[in-house]
């Protein structure tokens, strides 16, 4: 059996000394509140006068700061400004996000092993 390639999908990956992130940082400082990924991305094309940013990138973004910008469903906050439920709900959301994306890797690994087991028993089958 073959099984074909598929091109390997590659996102530019955001180091922890990009300076777009303290640009972010800045932007943020200066807002103190809750800020969407679109009003972000609207208000860095403005600073920057590049149109790139796009949510994965905000997001990636967020992520390398090394924990000063907080993200969660109203957008993106520095962690200096969150209050102590809100820095409590951001950390528990995170926390879930990482529980669910184990059991889901250990039910793919778990399926791909009973696939190939079962694979391995019919070709053992075949050969008695």
């Amino acid at each position: 059996m073959t099984t074909a390639t598929q091109p390997e999908l590659s996102f530019p990956r955001v180091e922890q000394d990009d300076r777009r992130i303290d640009t972010l940082i800045g932007l943020l400082d200066r807002c103190g509140d809750w800020v969407t990924a679109g009003e972000i991305a609207t208000r860095l094309k403005s600073i920057t006068g590049i149109g790139q940013f796009s949510d994965r990138l905000i997001r990636d973004l967020a992520s390398a700061s090394r924990g000063i910008v907080a993200s969660g469903q109203r957008g993106y906050r520095l962690t200096k400004f969150l209050a102590e439920d809100e820095k409590e709900h951001t950390c528990n959301r995170l926390r879930s996000q990482s529980r669910e994306m184990d059991r889901r890797a250990d039910e793919i690994e778990a399926e791909w092993l009973r696939q190939r087991n079962g694979r391995e028993k019919a070709q053992g089958a075949q050969k008695a």
